[in-house]
């Protein structure tokens, strides 16, 4: 990470691994159903039957080297936790109805835990597809809001990839085209020119911001310096102004 200069990831192409299932973070929604009762709604897309397991008011252990999960477990009010086989498919609704009014779920205070293994989440999504080549995992946390009358919105906080025996925090790029109800990046969602130059496609991630708009010649710019050591390039990401820590190079986007 020295001088900012770009970390590259392994040498595979981005294309190479689609994912066999996930949610719709923006799909999720909590809403007064009766007196007694709230629904919870949201999509999904899967290429296999996918078990998905709901947990609302539940605190994670995760083993600390590694940041598996170990265990889910609802606390004892105020909680619930519902496990169904879905259909592959996308763009696929799934709704339940959850056995607490909506006053009770929005008024459950989710304290922060000291130890960084083990915290609390109102309300956390698993998917683990059936029958994949190997174990893949996605789970998905969320806060919840009030929103409108009636409304609880959930606003994802993280999201956790568990591939095989390897946990991978996933984050945003800012800068590629989202794309709705697709489970694998597709080429014309990157091509994009570089901020810098206008004639290389995109493929540096500028952290902490994550915004992807540089290609790794212009990325290397900002390791210029001059006589006095000085850096040619202000260390700023060209789209929002803050501060260069590092970069991140994606392989596989970046010829032509």
């Amino acid at each position: 990470y020295n001088n900012y200069a770009p970390v590259q990831t392994q040498a595979t192409s981005i294309y190479s691994y689609p994912v066999p299932s996930c949610v719709d973070a923006e799909s999720v929604l909590l809403h007064a159903t009766d007196a007694s009762t709230t629904t919870l709604r949201f999509t999904y897309t899967s290429k296999l039957p996918v078990v998905i397991s709901l947990f609302l008011n539940a605190t994670e252990i995760e083993n600390s080297a590694f940041n598996l999960t170990e265990d889910l477990k609802t606390a004892q009010e105020r909680s619930y936790e519902k496990h169904f086989l879905a259909k592959e498919g996308t763009q696929r609704e799934l709704k339940t109805s959850i056995p607490l009014p909506l006053s009770r779920i929005s008024a459950s205070s989710v304290p922060k835990s000291k130890f960084a293994s083990v915290q609390r989440y109102a309300l956390i999504l698993r998917l683990e597809p059936q029958k994949h080549k190997h174990r893949f995992v996605n789970v998905y946390y969320f806060e919840l809001k009030q929103g409108g009358e009636g409304v609880l919105d959930a606003k994802l906080i993280k999201h956790k990839a568990e591939i095989k025996d390897q946990a991978y925090y996933v984050y945003d790029i800012y800068g590629m085209e989202a794309i709705k109800g697709k489970a694998q990046l597709q080429q014309d969602s990157l091509d994009q020119l570089c901020t810098i130059c206008f004639s290389k496609r995109i493929e540096v991630v500028i952290l902490p911001c994550r915004h992807m708009c540089l290609c790794l010649s212009c990325a290397g710019l900002f390791n210029q310096r001059d006589a006095n050591n000085v850096s040619r390039v202000k260390a700023e990401c060209p789209m929002c102004r803050s501060g260069i820590q590092s970069f991140i190079n994606i392989q596989g986007i970046g010829n032509g």
